[in-house]
């Protein structure tokens, strides 16, 4: 055999045919690669912005209930108060009632 037909371990002889297929496969693989990457990037976001707006809702659902806490609290300090003051002039009517200072019944009540 001649030197140019003889076989060789490594063939350094270049198909362009399959070099061009390799390198469209390579730039397709690559594109389907970056629009998944946009996809997952894009529901993470999502994900994320979901996330933040139930947090949000949290937030202002607690502090809705710490104010509305605070009002009931409030109107019990006011009810306490109101009971306290009818207790007091029930306690002072009683006492101004009493048979040792009542005028009729002072002379008896000794």
């Amino acid at each position: 055999m001649d030197a140019q037909h003889k076989a060789r371990w490594l063939d350094t002889n270049i198909n362009v045919q399959s070099l061009f297929f390799a390198l469209v496969a390579a730039v397709g693989g690559a594109v389907v690669m970056w629009y998944t990457l946009v996809g997952r990037v894009s529901t993470l976001e999502e994900h994320d912005k979901q996330q933040e707006l139930h947090f949000t809702q949290i937030e202002r659902s607690l502090d809705q209930q710490r104010t509305d806490v605070k009002e009931q609290l409030r109107g019990i300090g006011q009810d306490v108060k109101d009971t306290n003051n009818k207790i007091d002039a029930l306690t002072q009517q009683l006492i101004l009632s009493s048979a040792g200072n009542r005028p009729d019944t002072k002379r008896w009540a000794r």
